[in-house]
């Protein structure tokens, strides 16, 4: 297993659409450190919002390190809707 962080971009939009893709690419890199991007993130629905959070618990399991970079203020007002902030999508903290 390799200690180098793997990027991957998050779409514009993290909707119903975009939430099956966005898993695939997700298991496509357990067991690796991972940055997700999110500086294209424009919005963050509920079913994006759920991917985020089982491969934040998923990493959280494994002892990675998942981070996020970029998110806009509007993305995590987003989120403060839900009652999450940012760090509840990385494998820091655990989600309450």
């Amino acid at each position: 297993m390799s200690d180098a962080y793997h990027r991957l971009a998050l779409p514009a939009r993290l909707d119903l659409p975009s939430a099956g893709p966005l898993a695939t690419d997700l298991k496509a890199h357990v067991g690796k450190p991972l940055t997700l991007e999110a500086t294209a993130c424009e919005a963050i629905g509920t079913p994006g919002l759920q991917v985020l959070l089982s491969a934040a618990a998923t990493w959280r399991k494994s002892g990675l390190p998942l981070s996020l970079e970029g998110l806009s203020k509007e993305c995590a007002a987003q989120l403060a809707i839900f009652g999450l902030t940012p760090d509840d999508l990385c494998s820091k903290e655990p989600a309450l």
